[in-house]
């Protein structure tokens, strides 16, 4: 019975695994696996969720971040391109105009 839990102990505090993944590798209920934690262990798996809901945030700003700059860079490069040929197309107009009046 206490078997589980130590190993348990081992695959979320020093692998890493989420409650998930190891209440699925030691055969118990989520549920279990997450009580146990916070009457016997309590400070420290509120510590360790803490820390990883953290790192999870600073993942997602990070990620949002690089999405945005990828938008902006690829849309303001298209703006220039367009305002290209919008200003390319303005000076021939007004060049056919000007040579127009010449005659």
């Amino acid at each position: 019975m206490n078997q589980w839990k130590e190993l348990a102990k081992t695959l979320f505090f020093d692998e890493g695994n989420n409650v998930s993944q190891t209440a699925k590798m030691v055969g118990v209920s989520k549920q279990s696996v997450s009580k146990y934690f916070m009457r016997e262990m309590k400070d420290q798996y509120k510590q360790v969720m803490e820390q990883r809901s953290e790192e999870k945030r600073i993942a997602r700003v990070e990620r949002e971040r690089t999405r945005k700059r990828a938008w902006k860079q690829s849309h303001t490069q298209y703006t220039k391109e367009e305002e290209y040929k919008v200003l390319r197309r303005q000076h021939e107009i007004d060049t056919m105009v000007l040579s127009a009046e010449k005659i």
